[in-house]
């Protein structure tokens, strides 16, 4: 049965489409997914230039935060995670179809995982765990000169909810070369089968799930099942 709807296009125009797309699969995924996954795409200047201009952005917005709340001693980071729900129904909806119907819900979670990403690689810079000085660094962007300790004044700010500290020094090339291929992916079952790849990077450590989605490995082990 084909459906009609409203969507988005690469411009920002509002278009009729049916559904399932034209190309599309229509019948149930019966092997791993891991089978699907895309190759990676060459990335173009442009394309690169957008992710790390998003990333910019990303820290410069942790930068602010920080300062906003430089007189809260027990503030912590704002963060936001994918639904444990949502994202139940989508990948079973897309095994049994072999498409994927919540578009919107798909691009949705694509921009948070690509935003707990950046945070995360902010967040590396900012505690240290990069080439760089974190005041001086940051320093820059505000246009002052911030003293070496700057970043240990609020001590629970990088930390989630168990204490642990939101950085990733092992994994951080593996999720920003993915979540570079998640920006530039065209379809949204390229960007369900690119996310797909990314939780398995996550499900091998029960703090770095709980940055991404509700449940944190608990969900992922479900999804898995």
């Amino acid at each position: 049965m084909t459906e009609h709807r409203w969507v988005k296009n690469s411009k920002g125009e509002y278009i009729v489409e049916a559904f399932p797309r034209k190309g599309v699969a229509t019948k149930p995924i019966t092997e791993p997914f891991e089978n699907l996954y895309p190759e990676a795409q060459d990335i173009s200047e442009d394309e690169f230039y957008n992710y790390y201009e998003k990333q910019e952005e990303v820290i410069d917005s942790l930068i602010y935060e920080y300062q906003n709340h430089i007189n809260e001693p027990n503030y912590r980071q704002e963060w936001k995670v994918i639904p444990a729900a949502r994202v139940k129904k989508i990948w079973n909806d897309y095994a049994k179809m072999g498409f994927v119907r919540d578009e919107k819900g798909i691009n949705q979670m694509a921009e948070q995982v690509i935003e707990n990403v950046q945070k995360i690689a902010g967040n590396n810079i900012l505690t240290g765990h990069e080439a760089y000085n974190p005041a001086e660094y940051a320093g820059e962007r505000l246009q002052k000169k911030l003293e070496d300790e700057y970043f240990e004044k609020l001590d629970d700010f990088f930390t989630d909810d168990n204490g642990a500290w939101r950085i990733s020094d092992y994994s951080i090339a593996k999720l920003q070369a993915n979540a570079n291929q998640l920006m530039i992916a065209k379809t949204a079952e390229e960007k369900l089968l690119i996310m797909d790849r990314m939780f398995n990077i996550f499900h091998q450590r029960s703090d770095l799930s709980s940055w991404f989605i509700e449940g944190g490995q608990k969900t992922f082990t479900e999804l898995a099942g």
